[in-house]
């Protein structure tokens, strides 16, 4: 497959008490005919399954009606939350971070021309990848 199409995902995912996360994702130079994009985990005997919807943000695959095409740059934000992610199959928040950190989440955008994928690329978490611990004394705030 050959593209003219780049990208890149910044993915902020906040602890389950500290409210609602982000991924924006970048792309540059030229796609015709986006339908969908996704977070999918690498494991191949399940056939990558999708763990969180980008575009459009649905709880379940759902093509873009109409496609978007853009030259030059496109960018989408989605907020997402822990019942973004539990509704994707990933019931604990923790199991999708391990995810991450293991190098097994990769952000998917489809086409038309490669509906199994025209631009992918796997996420990789910058350290300390993994939410803070709080040290404050029960029934303190953190």
């Amino acid at each position: 497959m050959t593209t003219s199409g780049s990208g890149t995902a910044t993915f902020i995912l906040r602890r389950p008490d500290k409210g609602n996360g982000t991924v924006s994702v970048v792309l540059k130079g030229r796609m015709v005919n986006i339908t969908m994009a996704h977070i999918h985990v690498a494991n191949a005997s399940a056939r990558n399954p999708i763990r969180l919807g980008l575009l459009p943000r649905t709880l379940t695959p759902t093509l873009l009606d109409p496609p978007v095409s853009y030259r030059g740059s496109f960018t989408f934000t989605t907020a997402i939350d822990r019942f973004a992610i539990a509704a994707w199959g990933i019931e604990d928040p923790f199991l999708f971070i391990a995810l991450l950190q293991q190098g097994s989440l990769y952000v998917n955008v489809h086409t038309t021309a490669n509906p199994s994928g025209e631009v992918q690329g796997f996420l990789e978490c910058m350290a300390p990848c993994q939410w803070p611990v709080c040290s404050a004394r029960p029934g303190q705030r953190c």
